[in-house]
């Protein structure tokens, strides 16, 4: 028999939990579209503790989050559905979250999900408005370089979902 456990999120800043990930030191980061924060919280015996710390991106509908656990830094970027960006955050030793950047992706991309290689060097965003994906380099700094946009299908038809290796 599977027994599923629901674990509360103490002290969460918005009304809506969305994407989530974990750091190098297995903290919780957690994005709420719907007042576009990103929040990290220490975990202790699969209990939820904290928050560590909340940032607001300034940006509009912060979903889905991806996270790097390199040798240089743990980062994070989240996409902003709503503003056709991405914010990048270095997640610090206490857990705090600094700003590296705001990365356009365009008007209209809805960029609705991310991926990032298992290496963490390499970014993609899948963008439902345009019907591509956008790939952006992780530079030593944690902030990303623009690659390439890819057509992949029609603008707006529904795509849905991205997956990296």
């Amino acid at each position: 028999m599977v027994t599923h456990k629901i674990i509360p999120i103490p002290d969460f800043p918005g009304p809506v939990p969305f994407g989530f990930t974990f750091d190098s030191r297995e903290r919780l980061v957690v994005t709420d579209p719907g007042v576009s924060t990103i929040t990290s919280y220490d975990l202790d015996d699969g209990v939820v503790e904290g928050p560590n710390a909340s940032v607001e991106t300034g940006q509009a509908a912060t979903c889905w989050i991806v996270g790097t656990k390199s040798r240089y830094a743990d980062l994070v970027y989240a996409a902003n559905t709503g503003s056709g960006s991405l914010s990048g955050f270095r997640i610090q030793r206490d857990g705090s979250l600094s700003e590296v950047g705001v990365f356009p992706v365009g008007d209209g991309a809805l960029n609705i999900d991310l991926a990032m290689t298992r290496d963490g060097r390499f970014v993609y965003t899948q963008n439902g408005g345009f019907g591509t994906v956008s790939i952006f380099r992780v530079r030593r700094d944690g902030t990303l370089a623009f690659i390439d946009e890819i057509d992949v299908v029609e603008p707006a038809s529904g795509f849905q979902g991205i997956a990296a290796w």
